[in-house]
């Protein structure tokens, strides 16, 4: 129930996005509003632990905490957005404007278009939908199973020198945490010059290199590395991406088009998280050549992509 009022209250947020935040500054919102979840997930982990610790390992104690949280939360946010009646008389009077206006964007919504949205994804992109929704599902099945496979891999390979099997877990993680916090800070920033299609070649090369340097090679500490790199990378592309999906889209089709981008980004999520690593306990060889058969054909994606912008800049 919670997950399902959640995934209600992220469709919200993209129209209020969309409203108030400046179309050049999308990127860097979305970098400071990503890093900071990261690095209160790093603190809600800890005090996690430190609660249970301290309340002798009870759970349901744990939980309470975790939803009077979301209810201090949501009663801010109510009376932030809601202030009481009478306080002011130019309060009330812009309530009313406000909810003027509201009723008469809601209605505009209602009316919204038909669309197609192949058509409509690739409108955005400027590029073959066909192409860059088979780079995201791709990617995303094989993306979701790869921690769970280097679990599994670690079990039997010592790649990373000095490291017991519970310390490597713990680097990988950090790694990853790390590499996503810091690409979001210093990727509107630092790496800001770097198009779309640049950033999605750069990290299919880095990640591509990091399967071969890790399952191939087991050079543990270039494939951690290499990890960090791209965590960097897929953090700018995903923040790029947003970015141009919230500026160039229509508010009348926004929300079902989110709606249905949501389902197939999930749905080879699930069959990745499923498949491979079931394969991996039959045959970790197998296991290991579907991510890199399926890493490659990102790679391809990537430079088709990336030929396709550049043409099209030319012929402009």
């Amino acid at each position: 129930m919670s997950d399902l009022i959640g995934s209600y209250k992220n469709g919200l947020y993209i129209h209020l996005e969309k409203e108030n935040v400046p179309s050049n500054l999308m990127e860097m919102m979305q970098g400071y509003t990503g890093g900071i979840a990261g690095i209160l997930q790093i603190a809600g982990q800890s005090l996690g632990v430190l609660f249970l610790s301290l309340s002798g390992h009870k759970f349901y104690l744990v939980a309470v905490i975790n939803a009077v949280s979301f209810l201090i939360s949501g009663l801010v946010w109510f009376f932030y957005e809601n202030p009481k009646r009478g306080v002011s008389k130019n309060i009330s009077l812009n309530l009313e404007s406000k909810n003027i206006e509201s009723k008469i964007t809601r209605k505009k919504l209602l009316d919204k278009p038909s669309f197609n949205f192949m058509q409509e994804f690739g409108r955005i992109y400027s590029s073959n939908s066909f192409v860059l929704l088979g780079y995201t599902l791709i990617i995303n099945f094989a993306g979701s199973a790869l921690e769970t496979v280097a679990f599994i891999f670690l079990l039997d390979h010592q790649i990373l020198t000095g490291v017991n099997y519970t310390t490597a877990i713990f680097i990988i993680g950090t790694i990853q945490i790390a590499g996503s916090i810091l690409g979001s800070f210093i990727g509107p920033h630092i790496l800001k010059n770097i198009s779309y299609f640049y950033t999605i070649f750069y990290a299919m090369i880095s990640s591509t290199i990091f399967l071969v340097t890790f399952f191939i090679f087991k050079l543990g500490w270039l494939s951690i590395f290499l990890l960090f790199t791209s965590q960097i990378l897929n953090t700018k592309t995903s923040m790029l991406s947003y970015s141009i999906l919230i500026n160039n889209i229509d508010q009348k089709i926004m929300g079902e088009f989110f709606a249905k981008l949501s389902i197939y980004q999930m749905v080879p999520i699930l069959a990745g998280v499923s498949i491979i690593p079931s394969i991996s306990a039959f045959s970790m060889k197998i296991a290991i050549a579907l991510m890199l058969i399926v890493s490659v054909i990102g790679l391809l994606f990537s430079i088709y992509l990336l030929h396709e912008s550049s043409n099209t800049k030319k012929s402009l």
